[in-house]
């Protein structure tokens, strides 16, 4: 932008009495004129400029002005979605902390129930192995019950080979064969408790025991065959 005139640059030539034509003041005047006419477009355009510096600097504003109302509705946006994530960051921490406090109840339940079945394991094991022992026992009464009803069965086998023996010998004898009888009965009674025993034995443990030939005792003679004394005992 130029720079104002701010005197005209015209002036009176001197006389030497100071005095001026008609025709020096006209040409004054014109020059004056002139002077004016270019100082008022000099100033026009100044104006103009201004003006137009102005409207530039309006619009400026108005642009500027604008700007702050779409940052202004954008602060409140943010300002609101900063509440909303605030908001929903204080729920999520609640729901977090209630997940962590239920976790951690569910992992101290957790934490007894297995301690609880760690004891329960251990009194298990222990009681299985009372039972083992028990049944190991069991086993080797059975087996001594076993081994004693056999003794018993090969005995009884020699006694009533000895009893026929003797019945063959006393035939006509009735007191002895009354005798003979009784310790028959007395020895067929205790075969067959002890054969109950040895039975009771095998349903409390729940074993299935092989029949087994009965053992013969070394000193007792091999049982012999003989007919049933019965029929020799007179009527």
């Amino acid at each position: 932008m130029d720079s104002p005139v701010s005197t005209f640059s015209s002036s009176l030539p001197s006389t030497p009495n100071g005095k001026y034509t008609h025709e020096q003041a006209l040409e004054y005047i014109r020059d004056l004129e002139t002077e004016y006419n270019d100082f008022t477009k000099v100033y026009k355009n100044i104006e103009l400029e201004l003006e137009q510096e102005l409207a530039d600097a309006a619009l400026e504003k108005t642009q500027l002005q604008e700007q702050l109302s779409t940052k202004d509705v954008q602060l409140r946006d943010l300002k609101l979605k900063l509440e909303g994530l605030s908001n929903e960051l204080n729920e999520l921490t609640g729901k977090q902390q209630e997940t962590t406090s239920t976790l951690k109840g569910k992992l101290k339940s957790n934490q007894e129930k297995l301690t609880t079945v760690e004891i329960l394991n251990d009194t298990f094991e222990n009681n299985e192995r009372q039972i083992i022992s028990q049944l190991t026992q069991l086993r080797d009464a059975n087996n001594e019950l076993l081994e004693k009803t056999a003794i018993l069965e090969n005995d009884l086998m020699v006694q009533r080979e000895h009893l026929i023996k003797e019945k063959l010998n006393r035939t006509n004898d009735s007191i002895v064969i009354a005798d003979l009888k009784q310790q028959i009965t007395k020895l067929t009674n205790e075969l067959a408790a002890s054969q109950g025993e040895n039975q009771r034995l095998r349903k409390k443990v729940g074993l299935q025991v092989n029949n087994k030939p009965p053992k013969v005792s070394r000193h007792t003679t091999l049982p012999v065959k003989t007919k049933d004394p019965s029929k020799y005992i007179p009527g």
